[in-house]
Parts: structure tokens; sequence; C-alpha cells
């Protein structure tokens, strides 16, 4: 391959990783320091019940939350399908935390005890994890897939709630 052609692919691979991060509605501005946060709760949504436990220092940066996260379920039965046909189970660490309000997101990388074992556990990938209260009674989640190379770089706030929650709930703090 050429040294043009080789600029010329890792510019066009630069450019689908920023539309990519920019359509998730992550902002490298939310990755700084601020005050403690933290996060629990258990939910059910879009037929996967999740479980999440984070927190962080005053003054950390996002990336350096600590806790546990837990999701069992078949996403497709929402759909009507039967559970058999795509039931997940991912569990471990919290890696990055942003709460805003009562709203909050949160990185999880995948690690050798989810659905997909070593496949997921050695992608260097992950999920951010959304939840937004958009009314007394009205909750939202959702799931956005992110390379844990770009967690540092762009922090773990995202907007992005497709889901609702049909059961639960959670409470941020600090």
């Amino acid at each position: 391959m050429s040294s043009r052609t080789s600029f010329i692919t890792r510019g066009r691979l630069s450019a689908v990783v920023v539309g990519a991060v920019a359509a998730a509605g992550i902002t490298a501005g939310t990755a700084g320091a601020a005050g403690a946060q933290s996060l629990k709760g258990n939910i059910t949504a879009g037929g996967i019940k999740v479980s999440f436990d984070a927190k962080r220092a005053a003054g950390a940066k996002a990336q350096s939350a600590t806790g546990t996260f837990k999701a069992k379920g078949s996403p497709v039965a929402a759909m009507g399908l039967p559970e058999e046909v795509g039931s997940i189970e991912l569990n471990g660490p919290i890696t990055c935390l942003e709460t805003h309000g009562q709203d909050a997101s949160f990185y999880y990388p995948f690690d050798t005890t989810s659905t997909a074992g070593a496949l997921l556990g050695n992608s260097g990938s992950g999920m951010i994890v959304s939840l937004k209260k958009e009314s007394a009674t009205r909750y939202k989640m959702g799931f956005t897939p992110m390379l844990s190379a770009f967690v540092p770089m762009v922090g773990c706030d995202s907007s992005v709630t497709p889901l609702f929650v049909t059961s639960g709930g959670w409470q941020t703090g600090k």
C-alpha cells in the first residue's frame, strides 16, 4: 500500500470514528474533574434487568470511577421473540461515571464474563449506559458501543436513551 493510500485510509477511518462519537452525543468537555458523584439502581428496560453501583471522588476525573454493572435478559423478548433467541448476560466493572442531576451515564468495558466471553473481553470495547429521567414517571435507558481507548479522550457522557424503563429506578448523589 502506498503512503498516500495509507494516509487516505487513516483519514477516512478517523472521520468515521469522529462522526460516530459525535453522533452518539458524547462530548469531550465532560471528561474533566468535578465534585463527588455516585449512582445506584436496579431497573428493567427492553427485556433486560440491569443493576449498577458506582462512585468517584470529588476532584477526580470521570474515568476514575469504580463500581459494578450487571445486565441480564432478552432484549428480543420486547419484540415478541422467544427469550432463548437473544439472551444476554453482562457483568463487570464501571470505569467512568458522569451524573447531571438525576441523569447519568457510565462506561462498562466488556470482560471475559460477558455473554460472548473472550471475544468481547479481548475486543478493547464496551458500552456506555445512559439513564435519563424525563419526568417523575418517565425514565429511559440506552446503550452506546464505545472502544475503551476513546473513553479517556471523550468521557462517558451520552444522552442516547431509546429504551423505556418499565420498572425500578436509580439514585444519584455525592
